[in-house]
């Protein structure tokens, strides 16, 4: 049996928690690092469950751990976008390497989705987006599936953030007023069915050990153009 026998007949917040819940039962399993990674790229609020990771992290061969391939450098710039300025906010493994992807996640008001539920609104109140300089040491691994150049670092490598460049932002609503639209359920239940079906492909993709690289980077872009085309008009 293996470790994903069970976690892939969950829902992706009950998989951190099992995961979680029993660590130390599947360390050993030959696919436990490869799951761990799947795990974090298929879950929809990662830094929200911080602690929950710390404790997975610390008890799996981070040596083991893969994503994409990390481009190669001595030194990475990150960038963390937050809604806010708290600590709360900054305290997470979660960085991008593009600029832009984090912005976004700062000055974007957002639902966010569980088990293709509306689970809530991420709410924009003073976006901030953090600069930090990482040693390749710092990175657990590095995840492009979704194109946002995801760096996991190291829950012992989180920077301290008066060590950090920090940028401020105005929010902005780039969907338009249906993002607080919580009543028209069947235009927020198509909105959430595209997004997962984008992420699942992308998913995909990166999991498959046997597509060329080239391949899959066609696939993509023909992914993110379609879910472009697709979510528009759900935003007009």
């Amino acid at each position: 049996m293996q470790a994903t026998d069970i976690l892939w007949r969950m829902g992706s917040e009950d998989r951190v928690n099992y995961l979680h819940d029993h660590i130390d039962e599947f360390v050993g399993y030959p696919d436990l690092e490869s799951t761990v990674v799947e795990v974090w790229a298929t879950g929809e609020v990662g830094d929200f469950n911080l602690d929950r990771w710390q404790r997975i992290f610390s008890r799996i061969d981070i040596s083991r751990l893969h994503g994409d391939e990390l481009p190669s450098r001595r030194m990475y710039t990150a960038y963390r976008g937050c809604t806010t300025d708290s600590m709360e906010d900054f305290k997470g493994l979660s960085w991008s390497l593009n600029q832009r992807v984090a912005k976004w996640f700062a000055t974007t008001q957002r639902r966010y989705f569980l088990e293709g539920m509306v689970a809530g609104f991420i709410h924009v109140e003073k976006p901030t987006v953090y600069q930090y300089r990482f040693k390749a040491d710092d990175i657990l691994f590095y995840y492009n599936g979704r194109d946002e150049e995801e760096i996991v670092i190291k829950p012992d490598r989180i920077p301290l953030m008066s060590d950090c460049r920090v940028s401020h932002y105005k929010a902005v609503n780039t969907r338009g007023s249906w993002l607080t639209d919580v009543e028209d359920a069947r235009r927020m239940k198509e909105v959430q069915k595209i997004g997962s079906d984008y992420c699942n492909r992308c998913n995909l993709l990166l999991f498959d050990k046997t597509m060329a690289e080239a391949e899959k980077e066609r696939l993509r872009a023909e992914y993110k153009a379609e879910y472009e085309v697709a979510i528009e008009k759900y935003a007009s």
